[in-house]
């Protein structure tokens, strides 16, 4: 029987985590952007990874630190069981956050010409089929564009 968790203390961020974590991000909205002269200079075209790779590792490294002292505290299964309910939570946040956003641009399209939501966001599919195309979204085997990082 695992011990009981006891009452820590929070173990405060680490700003070095947040720090790199924030560089990847600028690059990678930097490597994003159309016609960007700075492109040419982000790390992925010097090296063998890029800044999904710095991010990656640090959300990795923050998440070891997050739920690593709650399997040594409360043992394996309940630690396993955190990490399956958050795994839970952001699956949702990430449907969610699909439906919303597509909800918004569709709204937003309507003044244009749909050009945007059709075929720059991939969604044509979604757009023709939303039931079929919703049920490919929620198993992860229809990713338009843009939302790709939680399959990957």
């Amino acid at each position: 029987m695992p011990p009981h968790p006891q009452q820590t203390a929070k173990r405060p961020r680490d700003p070095r985590l947040d720090f790199f974590r924030g560089v990847g991000m600028l690059i990678i909205l930097i490597a994003h952007i159309p016609a960007n002269v700075w492109a040419d200079w982000i790390p992925a075209r010097f090296g063998f990874s890029d800044a999904t790779e710095i991010f990656v590792f640090c959300s990795g490294v923050a998440s070891a630190l997050a739920f690593g002292r709650l399997f040594e505290t409360a043992g394996w299964l309940l630690g396993t069981a955190r990490i399956l309910h958050r795994v839970w939570q952001v699956y949702w946040a990430h449907i969610g956050v699909f439906v919303t956003i597509v909800a918004v641009l569709a709204v937003a399209d309507l003044a244009l010409d749909g050009r945007y939501l059709r075929h720059d966001l991939n969604l044509g599919p979604f757009l023709d089929d939303p039931a079929r195309m919703l049920l490919g979204y929620v198993t992860l085997t229809y990713v338009p564009n843009y939302f790709d990082i939680l399959p990957m």
